[in-house]
């Protein structure tokens, strides 16, 4: 009687326990004024709006592919979704750059997508740099607070930081004179050029730092074989065309 007790709560224990591809949590972040809701409470991204209303879009069509639904998403600041995906289950948190420091703490679906991250200036406050050592002696440089682009920056012994909540903040400072660069990838400058700057020669590429891939960051309690099960899905994306079609749609502006 008592083995058949214990075997019962076993099974009772596997079954409640397995996480499938539809019970997972979803969140992102900084992607306010790139989407909207649509009549099924959807969220969506807007056409030609950039990287953000891409992966919003790239994750619904692999959502579809796997069989979760789409509305289940939710928007948290960049800090706090990252810290919801370290201390919570069957969480997935997308737009997320692998680093080192992040590796063994999450499982990994992607890349979702691949950017080279570059320094830019104002081109009427010039700094002519042409290296890292060079870019070390400017007086600031802007950087998203938060972001592996401060991770680099500090792991390569930068000092003259300005820690930013937004890109687009970075790159009004940079205008006006009050920082001396900037980082950012290349499909994110596209959207700071299209929504906040208007005037794509105020502001020059001054170095290439390194290639930046965002990837889908998933609980560790989540099965590999629904890990593999998303990977499946962006795979199947990527060869069909439709990954290519998206990028056309969304990430790039108008």
């Amino acid at each position: 009687m008592l083995f058949r007790i214990l075997f019962s709560a076993m099974i009772f224990l596997l079954i409640h326990s397995t996480v499938y591809a539809a019970d997972i949590r979803f969140i992102t972040h900084n992607i306010e004024d790139k989407i909207y809701r649509d009549h099924n409470g959807e969220i969506r991204g807007k056409v030609n709006s950039g990287r953000r209303a891409f992966q919003i879009e790239l994750i619904r069509e692999m959502m579809i592919l796997v069989g979760h639904e789409p509305k289940k998403m939710e928007i948290f600041p960049f800090k706090r979704g990252l810290k919801t995906l370290f201390d919570k289950n069957n969480v997935a948190f997308f737009n997320v750059n692998r680093t080192a420091s992040r590796e063994t703490k999450v499982k990994w679906v992607g890349p979702l997508l691949s950017n080279v991250v570059s320094l830019y200036e104002a081109t009427n406050h010039p700094n002519g740099i042409n290296s890292l050592e060079d870019a070390k002696k400017v007086d600031l440089i802007c950087v998203l607070n938060g972001s592996n682009h401060v991770d680099y920056l500090v792991s390569n012994g930068f000092t003259n930081m300005h820690l930013s909540n937004s890109h687009e903040s970075c790159f009004r400072m940079l205008i006006n004179g009050r920082v001396s660069l900037t980082i950012i990838a290349d499909s994110g400058f596209l959207e700071v050029i299209k929504t906040t700057i208007k005037q794509k020669s105020t502001l020059k590429k001054s170095f290439e730092l390194y290639e930046n891939k965002t990837y889908l960051a998933m609980s560790k309690n989540i099965p590999d074989n629904v890990i593999q099960k998303w990977q499946e899905a962006l795979n199947k994306l990527k060869e069909s065309g439709k990954y290519d079609f998206l990028i056309q749609q969304y990430l790039r502006p108008e």
